[in-house]
């Protein structure tokens, strides 16, 4: 069944966070002229355990999910030139799509989210032909 978010974009990856605590006893003998001291110097980082000693662990947990969604420019790309411009040396674009996104609320990946105002404009199918046949750009 094919996934989808409420942008219509499609769910390419699910990635499940799982955490497991262990715990290990760490045992130190300190040189101190307290008590407190010690205590402080193990805190501190200033002295190095000499064992260790695997005490037990829990059952593995879910804790979430991370959802990437294919953005709805995949395989475009942004310029800053005006349109019209010939595709000639010094001809240039400013960046890809970068085809995925994983904030829901953002709706698209983080270069097609930030062209417009930084003001950019989606390249034309003449544009991404060319970037396919002199660089093997992929497009569709």
């Amino acid at each position: 069944m094919l996934e989808m978010n409420n942008n219509g974009d499609k769910v390419v990856k699910k990635q499940y966070l799982i955490t497991k605590k262990q715990t290990v006893e760490h045992y130190y003998t300190v040189d101190a002229n307290s008590k407190a001291e010690a205590l402080r110097m193990v805190d501190d980082g200033e002295v190095w355990d000499y064992e260790e000693c695997y005490v037990g662990q829990t059952k593995a947990k879910f804790d979430s999910i991370i959802l990437t969604y294919e953005c709805s420019n995949k395989h475009n790309g942004w310029t800053d030139l005006a349109l019209g411009t010939p595709i000639t040396f010094g001809w240039h674009y400013n960046g890809m799509c970068e085809g995925v996104y994983q904030d829901e609320h953002v709706g698209m990946c983080h270069v097609c989210a930030s062209a417009p105002s930084l003001g950019y404009r989606p390249l034309t199918q003449e544009e991404l032909q060319y970037l396919n046949k002199t660089y093997g750009v992929v497009i569709e």
